[in-house]
């Protein structure tokens, strides 16, 4: 079995017993898999996270107290691609050398499979950049967190994909044609949730807040990654429930996607659901 590393930053603490509760039912073997939490806000939520951390099963876990300038409670996206972007380049530096790193979020809710599943996946892509599961929505629209890009060296157009199939099937999502049990999809770029990637390419990456332009740090990663010949993808069997602050959420497997576009036109990014 692997050793691997389970990424997760905080910067909020209201999905953070989901999330932690997840982490507990994970299945891996927990004598090989550690956790480190980097925590992005104050002195409460700090003691909140270490707490959970602690309780833990992993053998090796560690909780950080971020210490990244700037303030976190003003938002706007650029000021949040920021601090993501710097938020991995300090994880980054702190991580432990490791076979695999499982990048997760503090508003995701991960099934029992998905690690098992994605390392699985690696066996059969080993030269994979990244193998990430299945998540919808940011800015409200039900979209899945998976791209496709038109040219990875000059990039014009940007979707999101879509299951091979227009419909959901007995409350899954099944591309059309496809193992029930086992698909995977070749894609360019994706999110930072349910994401495993190899050590060396997690760490060796100087994320980029990319202010401005349509696609931020993880998107640039994946793009990155790409140009540098790896081949990235998507296992649509591992859904994750994405958690909203009001308290709704949105899993793969209950909501069907939109195609999310962005164009470059003349210097500017516009983006529409289709």
């Amino acid at each position: 079995m692997p050793t691997t590393t389970i990424i997760l930053p905080i910067s909020r603490e209201q999905h953070l017993l989901r999330v932690f509760a997840s982490l507990e039912l994970l299945e891996c073997d927990r004598e090989r898999t550690s956790l480190l939490a980097y925590v992005d806000g104050e002195a409460d939520l700090f003691l909140t996270a270490r707490n959970l951390v602690q309780q833990s099963k992993f053998k090796e876990r560690l909780c950080i107290q971020g210490n990244i300038p700037g303030e976190r409670r003003e938002f706007s996206i650029n000021t949040r691609r920021r601090r993501i972007a710097a938020i991995h380049n300090e994880i980054r530096k702190l991580i432990k050398p490791c076979e695999y790193v499982f990048l997760i979020e503090d508003d995701g809710v991960l099934p029992a499979t998905a690690l098992g599943r994605l390392l699985s996946d690696y066996l059969a892509h080993p030269h994979a950049g990244f193998i990430e599961g299945v998540e919808l929505g940011r800015w409200g629209i039900p979209h899945v967190g998976a791209w496709r890009a038109d040219d990875v060296y000059d990039m014009k157009r940007l979707e999101s994909v879509l299951p091979h199939t227009a419909e959901i099937v007995d409350g899954a999502m099944r591309p059309l044609g496809a193992v029930p049990d086992r698909v995977v999809e070749e894609i360019d770029a994706g999110g930072l949730y349910a994401c495993l990637t190899k050590y060396e390419r997690y760490a060796g990456h100087e994320f980029k807040p990319h202010e401005g332009c349509a696609f931020g740090p993880d998107i640039d990663w994946g793009l990155e990654l790409r140009r540098h010949g790896y081949r990235n993808y998507l296992d649509w069997t591992v859904g994750v429930e994405h958690l909203r602050s009001d308290g709704t959420s949105t899993h793969p497997r209950q909501t069907q996607p939109v195609r999310m576009t962005f164009t470059n036109q003349a210097g500017s990014w516009r983006g529409q659901p289709s």
